[in-house]
């Protein structure tokens, strides 16, 4: 009975190694996700990514709490503003991109992903805003920063702007 056994196993290892049609996990080499190709004034709009990239990298800094300063919080009131500025200007230039080569689908499809973008973050930004804003005129809510409902969509759009950012570094693949 045990012979039986041995030769099954022995018989299965057999066609098992010469089996060549066995499912691998393969490596590919080439990149996945949508291709775009042929932009127009490819520059000027991959510049845009890379300063929505860096705007975003200085927006870590922002530190806030409830009993920072008055003086404080205008000068980050300020800076916000400032961002959100700077962003509403890249915006509009790729508002202008897409407007400009709107028979190039590429253009138009990697445009708007950067005004997407963009937007989540001036969104992001606008709810840090109103949550300054409600320190300085000690509104109710705000006094617990950790369990502030101002948090929820400050975090929710700053998130969704990392995650476009991810997904077009990721997966767009620009020729």
């Amino acid at each position: 009975m045990s012979r039986k056994i041995i030769r099954s196993i022995i018989f299965i290892i057999v066609i098992t190694l010469s089996t060549s049609n066995l499912a691998y996990a393969q490596i590919i080499s080439q990149p996945y996700g949508p291709k775009i190709s042929d932009l127009q004034n490819k520059a000027e709009i991959v510049s845009s990514f890379e300063q929505i990239k860096s705007i975003r990298a200085n927006l870590s800094i922002i530190n806030v709490k409830t009993n920072t300063p008055a003086q404080e919080l205008k000068t980050i009131d300020t800076n916000l503003e400032r961002y959100i500025e700077q962003l509403r200007i890249i915006r509009a230039t790729l508002v202008r991109h897409s407007d400009t080569y709107k028979n190039s689908i590429s253009d138009v499809f990697f445009a708007e992903q950067m005004v997407a973008i963009s937007d989540c973050y001036i969104i992001s930004l606008k709810h840090q805003q109103l949550l300054i804003r409600s320190i300085e005129n000690n509104v109710e809510g705000t006094s617990t920063l950790f369990y502030s409902t101002y948090m929820i969509p400050i975090y929710y759009y700053l998130t969704q702007g990392d995650q476009l950012v991810a997904y077009t570094q990721t997966y767009i693949v620009i020729s």
